[in-house]
């Protein structure tokens, strides 16, 4: 997701240098660094589970379980983290062409005719996504490092039933008589 947002950054706001820093090659090089970090990823964690023979006493999540605190901390943070990242870069593009362009806030630009790349819609459901994926990070973190307790109600509502929820609100008011 980091490659993708400053990829996008650099496509938006500086186009003639895009095909030097995203060239066929570098892509390719890009694609093999990402798969060498996540092959660091699972050695991290295999290293940080090795000689652990304790029982989990829950069935929440196995990466809490069975690897390092701070493994598991890791784990939980780098998901949101992209997201982060990504709802930054969408945000700076959507500055830098309302200050650059001087165009109000609902123009072709921003999504309000269908041609426009619907900027605020991205970054809505970019954050949206913050949220659905911080909530879980929170309780497993948080659990992990023995603040509190995560029960299977907890577990279960922040992992399966919010996104049901966001969605059947966001339905209801996109489309509520009389809109």
């Amino acid at each position: 997701m980091v490659i993708m947002s400053a990829e996008r950054i650099v496509a938006v706001h500086k186009p003639a240098l895009y095909s030097y820093y995203f060239s066929a090659k570098r892509k390719v090089l890009f694609i093999c660094l990402t798969v060498v970090v996540q092959i660091l990823t699972l050695i991290w964690a295999g290293i940080s589970a090795w000689g652990d023979n304790t029982m989990t006493s829950t069935q929440h999540c196995a990466i809490t379980g069975a690897t390092s605190k701070i493994f598991s901390t890791f784990h939980f943070t780098i998901d949101v983290l992209g997201y982060v990242i990504s709802f930054v870069s969408l945000t700076t593009i959507y500055i830098i062409h309302r200050v650059k362009y001087r165009q109000p806030k609902q123009s072709t630009i921003y999504g309000s005719n269908k041609k426009g790349p619907h900027l605020m819609t991205y970054m809505v459901m970019t954050f949206i996504d913050i949220v659905l994926c911080a909530m879980p990070s929170v309780v497993m973190i948080g659990s992990r490092w023995g603040l509190f307790t995560a029960g299977n109600i907890l577990v279960s509502l922040t992992y399966s039933t919010t996104g049901p929820c966001i969605f059947i609100i966001i339905n209801t008011v996109k489309y509520a008589p009389g809109r």
